[in-house]
């Protein structure tokens, strides 16, 4: 069995955040992609959710050529934020960068995973996707930004009560 490549178009660099254990294996993220293509969703949730060591690898998943990698990146990213796992804002960290993306696929799949676990300073990225050429990123980013408010509204009346 022949790992695919990371193929990520080289316009877009990934400038995120390097916060890798150093007792990460380097072939981790291909590990993690190929298992999400086989169907492993419930191992990597729990990967996820005990090891942020690992969160980087979300960009890569998000943006990987295999659509079962990618489908299960979102589902990854909702059952996370279903879970209520602290910090997710700086899982979507990983994910801005992508927000640039030259594929509007991507762009969007970006867009909804920032929407699902971002916070206030997510919004500015994703405000400038409100005038992206594709009318599906479009959508996604107001959507996102939607969520993301209405996320910071629930918690601002938490904190009154």
């Amino acid at each position: 069995m022949s790992l695919k490549p990371f193929s990520h178009s080289p316009s877009t660099p990934l400038n995120v955040p390097k916060d890798t254990s150093p007792n990460m294996p380097e072939n981790m993220e291909e590990l993690i992609a190929d298992h999400m293509e086989k169907g492993f969703l419930e191992n990597i949730e729990a990967l996820f959710k005990q090891d942020r060591s690992v969160w980087p690898t979300v960009a890569r998943l998000v943006s990987d050529e295999r659509i079962r990698v990618r489908l299960g990146a979102a589902a990854l990213v909702e059952e996370l934020d279903a879970a209520l796992v602290p910090g997710l804002d700086a899982l979507a960290d990983y994910l801005v960068p992508l927000l640039n993306d030259e594929s509007a696929l991507i762009r969007g799949d970006a867009a909804y995973c920032v929407g699902l676990t971002g916070g206030v300073r997510h919004v500015a990225p994703l405000e400038k996707l409100i005038d992206d050429e594709n009318a599906d990123v479009r959508e996604a980013a107001r959507d996102a930004v939607e969520e993301i408010l209405k996320r910071m509204r629930a918690r601002e009346i938490q904190g009154r009560v």
